[in-house]
């Protein structure tokens, strides 16, 4: 029916004020992470792509905005970044990786939950694949959507 688990259940209002996400995805009932494209269109700006839906989102909307420094994206907006410029792929080894990559990867799977209301885990277990690789495919701006998903571990 598309109704998003997060809006029925009543969590809204305290899942939001610990995430920061001001805005909802309108993700379908039943919907994986295999088919989500977030893609940056600008520096604060992604475009986001489920089957036929497609919306642009601030990172405001998404939660990742500077405690600090309200009209600043935080540091997770860079770590996603980061996972974009590696095709939803990071690990310590990468010339990206930040001392805490851990808990920003850990914030970043808060509120992406929260967004998009999907309550299965938007990254693959770490410990599996000694690295942060995102199910959905998450690209930089200006790529073509249509590369091959190389966070797909059953892919190579």
């Amino acid at each position: 029916n598309g109704i998003n688990w997060h809006k029925i259940t009543g969590e809204f209002s305290q899942k939001q004020i610990r995430t920061g996400v001001t805005a909802l995805f309108p993700t379908p009932a039943g919907a994986k992470w295999v088919d989500i494209i977030i893609q940056f269109v600008a520096g604060d700006t992604v475009r986001i792509t489920y089957k036929n839906i497609n919306k642009q989102y601030h990172f405001i909307d998404l939660g990742f905005r500077d405690r600090r420094k309200t009209d600043r994206p935080d540091k997770q907006w860079a770590t996603l970044q980061k996972l974009a410029n590696n095709h939803g792929n990071l690990s310590w080894g990468s010339k990206d990786a930040e001392p805490r990559l851990q808990k920003s990867i850990e914030e970043i799977r808060k509120r992406l939950k929260y967004f998009f209301g999907i309550t299965d885990a938007p990254f693959y277990d770490y410990k599996e694949i000694r690295a942060y690789r995102t199910k959905f495919k998450i690209l930089p701006k200006d790529e073509p959507a249509d590369v091959p998903p190389d966070n797909n571990p059953d892919y190579s």
